[in-house]
């Protein structure tokens, strides 16, 4: 048989690295109206307080209500949202959920399974031969109860952004987050409140009683002012730690409760 030649070689090799691409991030950092705090984004309201956390892959909304008054409020989900470049996305639907939890026989346990289940550990997936577990029937409270002087947390399913931003960026070279007496390159670019290309409202409607005889309204906006793009490297920075099996802890030295990330192959 006809070996390939050494440079037909090389030339399947290059086109399967650039089909592979590289892994890149972008850091969101939005903006909220009326907002003074630099490490954390928070609606200070004379009645109501609220306190966002958005770090997470694509953003996430999801964030403490505090109440600050010496009453119980009331929090109506069914009339409160995520409004995403002005489309509204809805807290709660009128509708039950169920979960099964468990293995039936015949399924296959992947590591996934394993992790949810048991931690973070290696496995093969492999049969399982009988079902042990539980069905749970569940329906989501329309109107949450906040009793004075204490916080809700509330995670909603809603990301805030789905793809990557592009054009108009600026270039510079920072240290290296991840090696020392190194240089890494990154490309940043600001926005103003106009030329924004993300915007979103978090909608909440509240009141002293339970039948909202008198309804209030917090209707915080938020605007996109920097996304900043880097190698998967500098993004997670320093491994924190070599024991155990990966994934390996990092110092993720751009996270921050106040920004999102986005990770894409260039």
């Amino acid at each position: 048989m006809r070996q390939p030649s050494f440079l037909f070689t090389m030339l399947l090799a290059v086109l399967l690295l650039a089909g592979c691409g590289s892994v890149r991030d972008q850091v969101i950092q939005p903006v909220l109206e009326g907002a003074t705090e630099s490490d954390l984004l928070v609606y200070r309201g004379d009645s109501v307080q609220l306190t966002y956390w958005l770090w997470d892959q694509k953003g996430v909304m999801a964030f403490a209500i505090y109440n600050a008054t010496d009453r119980p409020i009331y929090v109506d989900w069914y009339k409160s949202a995520l409004i995403h470049q002005g489309t509204r996305l809805p807290y709660w639907a009128d509708r039950r959920s169920v979960k099964i939890e468990g293995f039936s026989q015949g399924s296959a346990l992947t590591v996934g399974d394993v992790n949810r289940y048991y931690g973070t550990f290696k496995a093969h997936t492999q049969s399982t031969g009988s079902f042990t577990g539980s069905i749970v029937e569940s329906k989501p409270e329309r109107i949450s109860f906040i009793p004075p002087k204490s916080r809700l947390f509330i995670n909603t399913r809603w990301n805030l952004m789905s793809g990557s931003f592009a054009s108009g960026w600026t270039k510079s070279l920072v240290p290296a987050s991840y090696m020392p007496k190194r240089m890494e390159e990154i490309k940043v670019r600001e926005y103003a409140r106009e030329d924004s290309p993300l915007t979103f409202r978090n909608f909440l409607t509240w009141s002293f009683t339970e039948d909202f005889g008198q309804e209030f309204h917090v209707d915080n906006s938020f605007w996109v002012r920097r996304v900043t793009s880097m190698t998967n490297k500098q993004f997670k920075g320093l491994r924190l730690s070599n024991e155990g099996p990966p994934p390996y802890p990092y110092a993720y030295p751009y996270g921050g409760g106040d920004r999102f990330y986005f990770e894409f192959k260039d």
